[in-house]
């Protein structure tokens, strides 16, 4: 469950459960023109602030009708519109108080940070920082002990005054130009900053590490939060159904679609069932099944990857491992349907590019794609597995290079620290990415796709400037 401390968090919390117990968003039902029949269930949403839930009955009104409210409200400290300055050397950020607090509580105890920041373009970004255990925290500071002795002698109303819960954020001082922007009042956005320091100290090994994530969303997850009404198809009709693979049919915003993934386990029981996210030839051809049932009722494909490479057992090797990638990648290279590939975790090997054979690649922010893993690719170049690190940044296997080599055409930012963190906001930003690419996919022709499709793929390896 989401960490629930603002209205925003809860309404947010509330719909992603209520989208996952069948509720569909009031402006959709609108939009599309429907009309509302018994047993519908739908919600509306007023300033990210507020939500009402709507069971539609089969009794008329007249009959009566059932309400439960719920008021969504907590005491807290609001951080004011251009809250930075600055006082002897240390940072602060201006606050006042909303509710009925007790204000001498709020002195010299961990803080946690939660809201948005609205930035000058217009777009908000969500602030959760605190609650982690490696995240840093906020605090209002108090007098020392020994300096304290007329303060202790006040009533508890004025030991501590409103107007000085005011939170402490940084010990740098700043000088020059930087010093006169907060000044200034210069708007400072927290969370990017953290966000640009987190990424410039981030090695390369340290992204392979964060796309591996035990706890970090699998393909399954996605398509609960990101569509509807997903059914799933299993087998390959000529040998077995692969766990490593799931495929089906979904709804997204109202529009058909087939959706494939590779599926990690959450657990030793389900990694065993899944083979650990690697997939078999029969994961492969299952996979191909569902895409040309795609093609031949015109429905968009969007794929999910996420594997360490595909399995390369003995029972699968005689089955035609090879072979199934192979057929997968001339399939896909002709389909004359939109075809959208995500890189969620890892992409490694020819596994993941069974899947990724797309008119556009998305990538999340700390998954890697790559011809093989950091450490196969030390094992062939230096006969060392333990220089993996040393060999992702060889590799060029982040989001981050993908992008500048025009391989992927988009990168979905991770909240901090990681997909693992902060669910619901990941799978806003992953609803609204898909929404674009497919929006702009599905004006081209059958074979505009192809040929759009086939000119990506041509242009990979080109020297940029030569």
């Amino acid at each position: 469950m989401f960490i629930c401390k603002t209205e925003r968090e809860c309404v947010k919390e509330i719909i992603f459960q209520a989208q996952r117990a069948g509720y569909r968003d009031l402006k959709d039902i609108i939009t599309n023109k429907e009309t509302l029949q018994a047993g519908d269930k739908v919600y509306s949403v007023c300033m990210n602030k507020s939500v009402v839930l709507f069971n539609i009955g089969s009794e008329p009104m007249e009959n009566g009708m059932n309400i439960l409210g719920a008021h969504i409200d907590s005491p807290r400290l609001d951080i004011k519109q251009n809250p930075l300055y600055e006082d002897g050397g240390l940072a602060y950020m201006d606050t006042h108080y909303y509710g009925g607090i007790k204000k001498y509580q709020w002195v010299t105890v961990p803080l946690a940070i939660h809201g948005v920041v609205a930035k000058k373009d217009g777009t908000v970004v969500d602030i959760n920082i605190g609650e982690d255990d490696n995240d840093p925290v906020f605090c209002v500071t108090d007098l020392l002990i020994h300096l304290a002795q007329e303060q202790m002698q006040k009533n508890a109303a004025k030991v501590i005054e409103g107007e000085n819960l005011d939170i402490l954020v940084g010990s740098i001082p700043l000088d020059g130009a930087e010093k006169d922007a907060v000044k200034a009042d210069t708007a400072v956005n927290v969370s990017e900053a953290r966000q640009k320091k987190e990424n410039t100290e981030k090695s390369a090994w340290d992204t392979v590490l964060l796309s591996r994530k035990a706890d970090r969303p699998t393909a399954l997850d996605y398509i609960n939060a990101v569509f509807d009404e997903f059914m799933e198809f299993h087998g390959d009709r000529c040998f077995k159904d692969d766990g490593a693979i799931i495929g089906g049919i979904a709804m997204f915003h109202g529009m058909p679609v087939t959706v494939i993934g590779q599926q990690k386990g959450k657990n030793t029981k389900d990694n065993i069932r899944r083979n650990f996210g690697m997939p078999s030839p029969d994961g492969y051809r299952k996979a191909l099944r569902v895409m040309k049932q795609a093609e031949k009722f015109r429905r968009p494909i969007i794929t999910f990857i996420d594997t360490p490479g595909a399995y390369p057992g003995k029972d699968a090797e005689e089955r035609g491992q090879g072979e199934a990638i192979a057929r997968n990648l001339m399939e896909m290279s002709g389909l004359t349907v939109p075809v959208l590939a995500i890189v969620t975790g890892e992409g490694s090997s020819g596994g993941a590019l069974g899947l990724g054979v797309a008119n556009h690649i998305l990538m999340l922010e700390n998954a890697v794609y790559s011809v093989l893993s950091p450490e196969g690719f030390a094992s062939i170049l230096w006969k060392d597995a333990s220089r993996s690190g040393e060999a992702c940044t060889m590799m060029k296997l982040t989001a981050q290079d993908l992008y500048t080599d025009g391989i992927v055409e988009e990168i979905i930012a991770e909240p901090l620290g990681g997909a693992q963190r902060g669910r619901q906001l990941l799978f806003s930003r992953l609803d609204t990415a898909i929404a674009a690419h497919l929006a702009a996919l599905c004006k081209m022709s059958g074979k505009a796709l192809a040929d759009q499709r086939y000119k990506k793929y041509r242009r990979i390896g080109e020297m940029r400037g030569a």
